[in-house]
């Protein structure tokens, strides 16, 4: 092992959340494997306290225009930045505004915030922490990290001119980093891609005296010019990866966060399982812009990822974990969560799945321990998916959300719009589901997608002049005039062709934040008592309307039960219930349906309520409404 007497600082800030940055830790095991001295800094979590956690976590989860970036843009280019008064506040005072009220705080403070709190925060970084020490300084950025991480380093720069500043993370993928570095000259090398391998072979170049432009995806200055000479990085076994270093977080997490307790707002701890999308290999859904570069799906075997949640269960004293794979290896399900669900699920896991999850799957995710999952659901209209390349429908994503809700799994999804060649019929069939969903829990919001670099709909509408394409609007409040706007961005505004208007969606928006209220009050439910085979009572509190109870008896009770498992076609039902007639089981289908007890697609048709759990039932305390067919 080499001993080297270089050290080096990897420094997390915001706007990323309070929790441990999972890069950090990564490349800190991985550059200390090879014989360098470590340090990291999650300096993000000194900006929460002084801000407030809530406060602060709710900053880090905004996706819209760049508050954050704009905060530290002052700081980062001082006379450079195009600051123009208060012009930013004004000309996004609908958004910001609905922000300040978020975190408790005026618009107006914005602006003291920005002037005020943040030079504060900077002062006191370079007076705690003694950066001459260190020969490389490292940060890590992704979405709104930029300006605050532009912003220290620059700061250790003055102060330190022999420290090497490296960056690398997202922000610094395909055509950004080589941008970056021409334009924020006290940046003197990026990583571009995964760097796991290239940090520490980049370390191992800067001690010995070699090129550290040889190394795969690292950028630099060639004669005056930003470059990247060799390849990029790209990790093909996972298994050969360094367990993840908290150690450094964890210590300043415990001296900084006391009241309220850091555990309440941001409590798990990140770990890998995989990395890239298997089905964004096969079939990339055209608004995803994620993995920029390193699409290609690699997973650790299962023994990896046991002994990697043991070990951080152990060191670290941790029971709560956030998987941060884009999806999960559906293998999985007879390796790892078996062997999680045999254990007894001795931990609390969150995992992005895909959404075509039947009863049976949902039930094995909640015995491993798996209580949150983002199941990719971002439209319940079979039209709009196909538009998204989602590769599944409409009714079993509702399916899904039923089969969450039954087994008490915390589901994040969306609805989504603003697709080329979208209609207004699909939308409108879409929002009758919708109103029948009270009793399941809502999306976090129902918004128009953003151009994404990286995505499929960003390559096409580049490649389209009547597109438009243009960076979103806030960079140019945020980025000095030095800076291309085009090469540098990530989020793009651009003229969609054949998309509805926002109108188009709005009393579709007002629902969902009614709904999204009634969720947070509880007591909206829609389960169902079957007392035999043809007698079924239905009992509904769904959010937005009466409750009422259903007595469903023959043929139209038995046809709410088989189709309370999985979507079922009219088709198969007439196997499986020979002695009724096709026209009857379509009538009594249609019954239901017109009930608004059932959901139909095509010759599809799902039972929306839920199997009774005896105490709800109890608890309902209704009058019996026959709704016999």
């Amino acid at each position: 092992m080499r001993t080297s007497t270089t050290t080096v600082a990897l420094v997390t800030m915001p706007f990323a959340s309070i929790g441990p940055s999972l890069q950090v830790g990564l490349l800190k095991a991985a550059a200390r494997k090879a014989g360098f001295e470590v340090d990291g800094f999650h300096l993000n979590i000194d900006f929460a306290c002084q801000l407030g956690l809530e406060q602060y976590e709710t900053l880090a989860e905004h996706r819209g225009i760049l508050l954050g970036e704009w905060l530290f843009a002052a700081a980062a280019f001082r006379d450079q930045a195009p600051l123009a008064g208060d012009r930013f506040i004004h000309e996004f005072r609908a958004e910001l505004a609905d922000v300040a009220t978020e975190i408790g705080m005026p618009t107006a403070e914005l602006a003291r915030l920005r002037d005020v709190a943040v030079p504060a925060y900077l002062d006191r970084l370079m007076a705690v922490v003694d950066w001459t020490r260190f020969d490389v300084v490292g940060f890590s950025s992704t979405f709104q990290q930029n300006t605050a991480s532009f912003a220290l380093a620059r700061r250790i720069k003055e102060a330190h001119p022999g420290a090497i500043i490296v960056f690398g993370g997202a922000n610094f993928d395909g055509d950004m980093g080589l941008a970056w570095l021409e334009a924020i000259h006290w940046i003197d090398f990026a990583i571009a891609g995964e760097a796991d391998e290239a940090f520490p072979r980049f370390l191992a170049a800067l001690a010995d005296g070699g090129d550290p432009l040889s190394v795969p995806g690292v950028l630099g200055r060639l004669r005056g010019r930003a470059v990247q000479q060799a390849g990029r990085g790209f990790v093909s076994n996972l298994d050969q990866v360094p367990l993840a270093d908290f150690s450094d977080y964890i210590a300043r997490a415990r001296t900084l966060v006391t009241e309220p307790p850091l555990e309440t707002v941001r409590p798990a701890l990140p770990f890998e399982s995989s990395r890239g999308c298997w089905w964004g290999q096969r079939h990339h859904c055209t608004f995803c812009g994620l993995n920029g570069q390193s699409m290609g799906f690699r997973s650790k075997s299962a023994d990896r990822i046991l002994a990697e949640l043991a070990h951080y269960s152990r060191e670290f004293g941790a029971l709560r974990f956030e998987a941060t794979d884009n999806i999960l290896d559906h293998r999985y399900f007879d390796s790892v969560l078996a062997a999680l669900a045999e254990a007894g699920a001795p931990y609390d896991l969150f995992y992005e799945v895909k959404s075509n999850l039947d009863r049976t799957d949902i039930a094995r995710l909640l015995a491993a321990g798996v209580t949150s999952i983002q199941p990719g659901i971002e439209s319940l209209s079979s039209a709009v998916l196909k538009l998204m390349r989602k590769g599944v429908r409409g009714i079993d994503n509702v399916n899904a959300l039923r089969w969450a809700r039954y087994y008490g799994l915390d589901v994040s999804w969306n609805i989504l719009f603003g697709f080329p060649e979208e209609r207004q019929t699909d939308y409108d069939a879409q929002f009758e589901i919708l109103r029948r969903l009270g009793h399941l829990q809502p999306p976090i919001g129902a918004s128009r997608i953003w151009l994404e670099r990286f995505s499929p709909l960003y390559q096409v509408a580049r490649a389209d002049p009547a597109c438009r394409v243009r960076p979103e609007a806030s960079y140019a409040y945020v980025y000095p005039a030095s800076c291309d706007l085009d090469r540098i961005a990530y989020f793009f505004d651009w003229d969609a062709p054949a998309t509805l208007p926002d109108e188009s969606h709005a009393a579709m928006q007002r629902w969902v934040c009614r709904w999204q209220k009634a969720w947070r009050r509880g007591g909206s439910s829609l389960v169902f008592w079957a007392e035999a085979a043809d007698r079924v009572i239905v009992y509904d509190r769904r959010f937005g309307r009466k409750a009422r109870e259903y007595l469903l008896e023959g043929l139209a009770a038995e046809l709410h039960t088989w189709c309370s498992e999985r979507p079922e076609s009219a088709a198969r039902l007439r196997k499986r219930l020979p002695a009724s007639s096709a026209s009857a089981i379509l009538d009594g289908l249609s019954g239901l349906v017109d009930a608004e007890l059932m959901i139909q697609e095509n010759d599809l048709f799902l039972t929306l309520a839920l199997p009774h759990r005896q105490p709800e039932i109890m608890e309902a305390g209704l009058c019996a409404e026959s709704a016999s067919r």
